[in-house]
């Protein structure tokens, strides 16, 4: 017969959005089965169901794993703590100036490009304008739906926008500035200077 946890544990377990519960197979050894219920199904995604030579082995494996739990729970909460107060010290004026170039590359199936004019900058963000694009001379493919693009800041397009700042902490513990997307798909950062590819479908 199945038997849960005992309260103090399935609450700990609970913490995490996990359901644990004890039972014997029917050789009468311990087994122990986690689970992670699945947003918008009934089904529960098994996270591992293992078999164990005793109790005290099912008691330690299952401490040993909460106990990894908590330390990726803190290692997360000290990474947003410090991405939080790099934010606060961000200063969007060390990283752009009136006149930079941005660039924006997308897509799926072909590389679309877009070239923006820094026109502003504001404490944590930068105020831009589209600009047009040239193509690079002679940088044609053979089969005429690729070449390379400079941005031209002699045409606009539309109207001037805010792109916001960020500071991400990565695994190395250095910061990186970054352009807030103002879709998933887009991909928005500092023009390096070099010609950029650009494809489509006739």
């Amino acid at each position: 017969m199945e038997t849960l946890l005992t309260t103090d544990w399935k609450t700990e377990f609970l913490k995490f959005g996990l359901d644990c519960k004890l039972a014997e197979n029917a050789n009468g050894k311990p087994n122990a089965h986690l689970t992670r219920p699945q947003k918008g199904h009934f089904v529960h995604k098994t996270i591992f169901f293992y078999r164990f030579d005793n109790e005290i082995k099912r008691e330690v494996y299952l401490q040993n794993y909460l106990d990894g739990l908590y330390r990726t729970k803190q290692a997360k909460e000290e990474k947003k703590a410090k991405n939080k107060q790099a934010n606060s010290n961000l200063v969007a004026s060390n990283y752009f100036k009136v006149g930079d170039i941005v660039l924006n590359t997308w897509g799926w199936e072909q590389t679309n490009v877009q070239f923006y004019k820094v026109m502003g900058v504001l404490p944590k963000s930068i105020r831009v304008i589209e600009i047009g694009q040239q193509t690079v001379e002679n940088s044609y493919q053979y089969n005429g739906m690729a070449c390379d693009v400079l941005p031209d800041d002699t045409r606009t397009i539309g109207k001037e926008f805010i792109l916001r700042l960020k500071v991400s902490i990565w695994s190395d513990g250095k910061p990186t500035t970054h352009i807030c997307n103002p879709a998933r798909y887009y991909y928005f950062h500092k023009w390096d200077g070099r010609p950029q590819y650009k494809s489509w479908y006739a």
